[in-house]
């Protein structure tokens, strides 16, 4: 019997494909905050680009590399043109529930650029829902995943603003 992160996950294997939107609702506390500089132009000019281009297309692949470690790939494009790539692991814990991820990310236009943002948190909390501590533009920000058979919907929460995703399966093998 899998446990129940191993069945969060056993659902969300492949490939998915949908829109994200990042929004900056309050700039005065990302501007004064402790987010490094660098971070903060590129949070700037995301949220600018995607005001002129429309939001972005997020692109996403999940597979299984044993049976408590998990592989997922992320990418933010626009136009075929990657704008953020990020790698994670997901490492799923005895309890069958809990787990750790690693994650290394990239933005433009440095993408040779990859950075690895350390080991955080995750809590899978049934077959369909998840929290994680998700490294991302300078900071950690929980976010709340919800999982079907059809879509994988994410929400980014963070102290000035919030990133939305909705993707559909494309297909359930990674090539």
């Amino acid at each position: 019997m899998l446990d129940l992160h191993q069945t969060y996950y056993a659902k969300a294997y492949g490939c998915w494909r949908g829109f994200f939107n990042l929004s900056l609702q309050r700039p005065f506390v990302m501007l004064a905050g402790p987010m490094p500089l660098a971070y903060k132009g590129r949070v700037l000019l995301l949220v600018a680009l995607q005001t002129l281009l429309g939001r972005w297309v997020i692109e996403t692949e999940v597979r299984a590399l044993t049976s408590h470690e998990v592989a997922h790939r992320f990418w933010l494009k626009k136009w075929g043109v990657t704008l953020y790539a990020s790698e994670e692991r997901f490492s799923l814990l005895p309890n069958g529930h809990e787990l750790t991820l690693h994650l290394q990310d990239a933005l433009w236009p440095f993408l040779q650029r990859i950075t690895s943002q350390g080991k955080h948190s995750g809590t899978v909390f049934s077959a369909q829902e998840a929290l994680y501590q998700m490294p991302f533009l300078g900071g950690v920000h929980p976010m709340h995943t919800v999982l079907t058979p059809e879509t994988f919907t994410l929400i980014l929460q963070t102290p000035w603003g919030q990133g939305r995703g909705k993707m559909s399966h494309l297909r359930t093998k990674v090539p």
